[in-house]
């Protein structure tokens, strides 16, 4: 192999062959062995498209192709959209190096090689609502610049990285430009980290402004013309419980790698609403609680038969994340008007010396709620009876 090496580097003075690996893996680069090969021996690479038009993904990868020219970019096309590849040099002993000019390919990618003079870029995107009232804002920074025949395309991120950007910026008489921002994976991620980006995100509304600052000095100003999607915005109220559950108890908490299943999304969401002192519904239209053996007597005798309200604070309300189970106390239940709905089943086990269940069942079509615990309940809430400790949710 070295001895093949050496016998291509004596074909053309000005070119050969190198092994090597890209960020796109192993290749072979032709490799000039002189600094002015490229004008003493160019050679030039022409390739012969067909694009269906019948055929969408071929109309696509032809409007990839024409924005990678015009802007700069990466796209790779399909061999069988590609007719054939010709590959020209200035003299024949490089052409002998190259091999046949007319080739076949099982598919080509273009790519541009960045130009990143005068970067990074470091600024802020700062939302603007359509009434002119400043909303959140983001750090952000433009890392790396590719050109092509009509413009340039700039990408760069913030600082949590989950927040990416492509601006295209097209020249001419009158410049223009366009922003995409994508949201990546939040999985692994601490809230603090990427709530603000998360947060512009979600917050985003047809209409409104964006712009791009350094410093004081607006560089570029965008029109949004899409709201927040779905899955946005549960992404955005993800990560803002997970960024009170993780202050209040002074922990790193990242965002679960493992979907959550309904029921822990909406305790979660519960939990950090009545942290932040917000009353909860949960999806619950009754409580129930034990009672210990030969107290259902006196239970059922300190419990009015009207309606009333039912306030338990246990010790602590359990979540568990990606296998993580976090407890979180100083929280309760609540429910404005409950009435005792086993009454006549409790009554025939008054005399048992068994565990017994008290069940109580909303009225007025309410549901339980969690707030945070309270030292004094107070006529605001007025308890039917005080659950202390003993909460179970069916």
């Amino acid at each position: 192999m070295h001895d093949l090496q050496q016998l291509g580097d004596t074909i053309t003075p000005y070119w050969t062959w190198r092994p090597g690996e890209t960020p796109w893996g192993p290749a072979q680069m032709l490799t000039a062995q002189r600094t002015d090969a490229a004008e003493e021996d160019p050679i030039k690479i022409t390739s012969f498209f067909a694009f269906p038009p019948d055929d969408p993904e071929a109309q696509a990868t032809s409007a990839h192709l024409q924005r990678v020219l015009r802007l700069g970019g990466d796209v790779e096309v399909p061999g069988r959209y590609v007719e054939q590849l010709e590959v020209a040099a200035a003299s024949e002993a490089t052409q002998r190096l190259l091999g046949e000019s007319r080739q076949q390919v099982s598919s080509l990618r273009l790519i541009s090689i960045p130009n990143n003079a005068g970067l990074p870029l470091r600024g802020s995107l700062t939302l603007q609502r359509q009434g002119g009232r400043e909303g959140v804002s983001v750090p952000f920074t433009f890392t790396e610049r590719v050109g092509g025949t009509e413009g340039a395309t700039l990408t760069g991120d913030d600082p949590s990285g989950a927040l990416e950007g492509r601006l295209q910026l097209q020249r001419g008489d009158s410049p223009s430009g366009q922003l995409q921002l994508d949201l990546g994976p939040l999985d692994g991620l601490y809230p603090h980290d990427v709530l603000p980006a998360v947060r512009l995100m979600a917050a985003c509304q047809p209409g409104d402004t964006l712009q791009f600052r350094v410093g004081p000095v607006s560089f570029s100003t965008f029109t949004a013309d899409a709201a927040a999607s779905d899955g946005t915005l549960e992404a955005f109220r993800l990560v803002a419980a997970l960024e009170v559950l993780q202050t209040y108890l002074s922990t790193l908490i990242p965002v679960p790698i493992e979907p959550l299943e309904e029921e822990d999304a909406h305790l979660l969401m519960a939990m950090a609403a009545a942290l932040t002192g917000t009353s909860a519904v949960l999806p619950y239209t009754g409580l129930s609680m034990a009672l210990r053996p030969g107290k259902i007597a006196d239970f059922l005798a300190s419990v009015p038969r009207e309606a009333g309200g039912l306030y338990g604070a246990p010790n602590s309300v359990q979540v568990t994340l990606d296998g993580t189970t976090h407890e979180v106390s100083g929280l309760a239940f609540w429910a404005p008007s409950v009435v005792l709905t086993n009454r006549r089943e409790l009554e025939a086990l008054a005399g048992d010396t068994d565990e017994a269940l008290a069940t109580f069942t909303c009225t007025e079509d309410s549901n339980v709620r969690m707030i945070r615990a309270v030292e004094d309940l107070g006529p605001a809430f007025r308890p039917l009876v005080d659950l202390q400790k003993s909460i179970d949710m069916p």
